[in-house]
C-alpha cells in the first residue's frame, strides 16, 4: 500500500503490554505537552488484550487529529457522543479514517442515517438465508444478484462465508435468537425494536392513507386533524 503523505520528522514509539492505565496516562501527557503537528505517535500492543471504553459523550472527548477511529456496535452509541465527542476530531483532519461497524437496532440515530447516506463508503455483509418461520430459513437469492442490487444502491454486499452452514444457522442461531432477532443480527436489517407496538410497515401504511389514516389491525386510529377530531368528540357529548 503506497502512503504518499508526509510523515512528521520526530515518530515517538510507545510499548505497552496490558497497561491501558499507564498507556491512557501517557499519551494525555503527550497531547497536552506536545505540538502533534510535528510528532507521529505508535502505540505497540506487544500481545496485549485490546481494551476499550464506552463511547460517552464524556470518554469521546479530547483527543485531536487520531489517524483511525472505530466505533464498535455504532448503532448502540448515543448521537450526542458522536456529534460532540468523535465528529469534531474529524475537523481539520481529512486523512483520519472513521469506522462504524455495527448491526442494526432500530430505524434512527447516527448508524441508521449514514447507513442510508451515499457519501459514505458503505459494506453489507449479511446471512445468505432468511427466516420464513420461528424454525426454519430460506435461501434468499443468489449472491450475485444480492450483490447487483446492493451496488444500485452504492453498497458493496455480500454474503457472510461464517453463516453458510444452513443447519448450524437454523438449529442454533435462530433458535436461540428467535426470528426478529435473527433478522437484526445475522441478516442486518433494520427490524423494530423489541418494545416498539407498531411495525414499521403499519406506520408507513397509516401515513400513506390519508386525511382519516386507518392504522393498525389492533383498531387504532390516527388522525392528521386532532382539532376536528376533538370538536367532533365535544359534538358527540354535547
Amino acid at each position: 500500500m503506497n502512503d504518499n503523505r508526509i510523515r512528521p520528522p520526530v515518530t515517538v514509539v510507545i510499548l505497552t503490554w496490558n497497561g491501558i492505565e499507564y498507556t491512557t496516562a501517557c499519551l494525555d501527557s503527550l497531547y497536552r505537552s506536545t505540538d502533534l503537528s510535528s510528532v507521529d505517535v505508535v502505540v505497540v500492543d506487544n500481545g496485549s488484550r485490546i481494551e476499550v471504553v464506552c463511547t460517552t459523550e464524556k470518554s469521546a472527548r479530547g483527543r485531536s487529529k487520531p489517524s483511525v477511529i472505530v466505533v464498535d456496535e455504532a448503532s448502540r452509541v448515543e448521537d450526542v457522543a458522536i456529534t460532540s465527542g468523535i465528529i469534531p476530531m474529524l475537523t481539520d483532519n481529512p486523512e483520519c479514517e472513521l469506522l462504524v461497524p455495527s448491526t442494526p437496532n432500530g430505524r434512527s440515530g447516527f448508524f441508521y442515517r449514514i447507513f442510508h447516506d451515499r457519501s459514505w463508503e458503505r459494506y453489507y455483509v449479511r446471512s445468505p438465508y432468511t427466516p420464513i418461520s420461528g424454525t426454519d430459513l430460506e435461501m434468499m437469492q443468489d449472491e450475485d444478484d444480492f450483490k447487483a442490487e446492493q451496488e444500485e444502491k452504492g453498497i458493496l454486499g455480500y454474503y457472510s462465508p461464517r453463516h453458510k452452514d444452513i443447519d448450524h444457522q437454523r438449529n442454533v442461531q435462530l433458535r436461540n435468537l428467535g426470528q426478529q432477532m435473527y433478522r437484526q443480527e445475522q441478516c442486518g436489517e433494520f427490524v423494530e425494536p423489541d418494545a416498539q407496538l407498531f411495525s414499521y410497515s403499519d406506520i408507513a401504511r397509516a401515513f400513506a392513507v390519508g386525511d382519516h389514516l386507518q392504522a393498525m389491525k389492533s383498531g387504532v386510529i390516527v388522525r392528521e386533524d386532532i382539532h376536528a377530531f376533538q370538536e367532533e368528540q365535544e359534538e358527540d357529548l354535547g
